[in-house]
């Protein structure tokens, strides 16, 4: 059955209408402006850390940059508390032994140097300067060595927190899935 509608109907459902999608649009915005600064170029599911799942080597981790804490990054978790870990030949040691990393993350091939790099060509973790972390201390690294901003290159520190230490408490949570793009979809965990 169709009723007969007046032009005084069809105006105000328009308008209606015409409203909501504003407000649709206008939220879609918002979620996707705060989503994309939480969680940078990763669209990953976050379970708090330490309340599920406790942060191991080898995760990858969301937390608060430590010279910025209102900037949140995605690293891979290569140190441990009271660790000492040193780069030689791209690959992570921490206290003097190599940590074989997941197969399923790839090849893996960290930089322990970079030329001329801020008038300086070691970088934290390297031979020459290795980074000890305390027993609330993390150390962090890039998939992408070359062109990461990670524990290696910080130059400012959390308050009370050597520049290439992630303190405990500003570990967000742990990465357990990327589900976008479709096509990378991955649980690891």
């Amino acid at each position: 059955m169709l009723v007969a509608l007046e032009s005084s109907d069809t105006v105000v459902i328009v308008a209606f209408l015409l409203t909501l999608v504003v407000i649709f649009v206008a939220l879609a915005q918002v979620m996707r402006t705060t989503f994309w600064r939480a969680v940078g170029a990763w669209c990953a599911t976050l379970i708090p850390a330490f309340v599920l799942y406790r942060p191991r080597r080898w995760d990858l981790i969301v937390f608060r940059f430590p010279e910025d804490p209102t900037t949140v990054y995605v690293k891979r978790l290569v140190g441990m508390p009271g660790e000492t870990i040193t780069i030689r030949n791209g690959a992570v040691f921490a206290n003097g032994t190599q940590p074989a990393p997941p197969v399923d993350a790839g090849p893996l091939h960290y930089l322990a140097k970079m030329e001329n790099w801020h008038g300086r060509n070691s970088l934290w973790g390297s031979a020459d300067r290795p980074a000890a972390l305390a027993s609330d201390e993390y150390f962090v690294l890039g998939d992408f060595s070359a062109a990461s901003n990670d524990s290696r290159l910080w130059e400012v520190g959390a308050p009370g927190h050597p520049s290439y230490a992630v303190p405990t408490d500003h570990i967000v949570g742990v990465v357990t899935h990327i589900y976008w793009p479709p096509s990378r979809w991955r649980a690891f965990r």
